[in-house]
Formats: C-alpha cells, sequence, structure tokens
C-alpha cells in the first residue's frame, strides 16, 4: 500500500496539500514532509525486512533483552539502508522544497527569486540560483556522510 502511494508523482499531491494547509509555509513544509518521508520509510522497512535471522538467533542465544537485542544487533544492522532512505530523502525534499516555491507562491525563498528572476529574464540571477541549489545540496550531503562515518564508524574501518 504504502508503495503504491509513493508511487503517485510527488507534485500531484500539491492540489491537495494546498487545500487542505492553504498556500502559506505550513502547505510548504507539508510538501517537503511529504516528499521525504516515504524514502526514508521505505529505504527503512527494506532494512529491516533483510535482516538476517542469525541475529534474532544470536539474541536468542545471548538471551539478550529486547531493549539490548535493539540497541546492539537490529540498529547497527539496519543503519546502512537508513542513511541510503535518508540521502534518498534528502535529495527529494531539497527537489521538492524548491519546486514547491514554484507552485505555492510564498515568495521569500529561492524558488521564488527564481521566478522573479525568470518574469525578468535575468539569467544571471537564475544561474546564481541554480549554483546555489547545487552548493546546498552538495553540504547536506557532506554532512550526512558525515554522520553516517561517524554513526557506523564500524563499517569503515
Amino acid at each position: 500500500m504504502l508503495s503504491a502511494v509513493r508511487s503517485v508523482a510527488l507534485f500531484a499531491w500539491l492540489p491537495l496539500i494546498t487545500a487542505w494547509f492553504g498556500l502559506d509555509d505550513i502547505a510548504n513544509v507539508v510538501f517537503v514532509s511529504v516528499a521525504a518521508f516515504f524514502p526514508l520509510l521505505l529505504a527503512t522497512r527494506q532494512g529491516i525486512a533483510q535482516l538476517p535471522p542469525t541475529l534474532r538467533e544470536a539474541a536468542y542465544v545471548l538471551r539478550l533483552s529486547p531493549h539490548h537485542t535493539l540497541s546492539k544487533l537490529v540498529l547497527p544492522s539496519v543503519m546502512p539502508p537508513v542513511f541510503s532512505g535518508l540521502r534518498l530523502a534528502l535529495m527529494h525534499a531539497w527537489t521538492g522544497a524548491i519546486g514547491a516555491e514554484y507552485f505555492i507562491p510564498s515568495g521569500a525563498g529561492l524558488g521564488g527569486m527564481m521566478i522573479r528572476a525568470q518574469q525578468l529574464l535575468a539569467s544571471d540571477r537564475i544561474i546564481a540560483g541554480v549554483v546555489l541549489i547545487a552548493l546546498i545540496a552538495a553540504l547536506f550531503s557532506r554532512l550526512i556522510t558525515f554522520a553516517e562515518r561517524r554513526l557506523t564508524a564500524w563499517r569503515f574501518q
């Protein structure tokens, strides 16, 4: 069911979101949240589904409590798919944030600046917006990579 809902194009949700939340910043936040939610959820679900059965056996043999099973076995095993989902979620959220400003005109964001530049045929400002979008996306990607290396240091040794 979640995969079916996720297969609906992201911008197809905009009319419903604007009908429910209006044309202000709350609609943008909801739209970006929807954009980021499904990739992260599906990647996490996939990671949990692919847990090796030996982990359950090890937890049973070692008589680990549910808390220790989760913190010592399950979470370290699920972290790589979660970070993959986080990367996808970030990409979808960032694209959604810029795209939502084209359809939900709040006027104050980067998308709004690029729309005004397009109307004025100011290609230098449009190019500056594209470069800024790319730089911010690269920064977000670096932050996620840093967090992944910190939280899953055992994978990189």
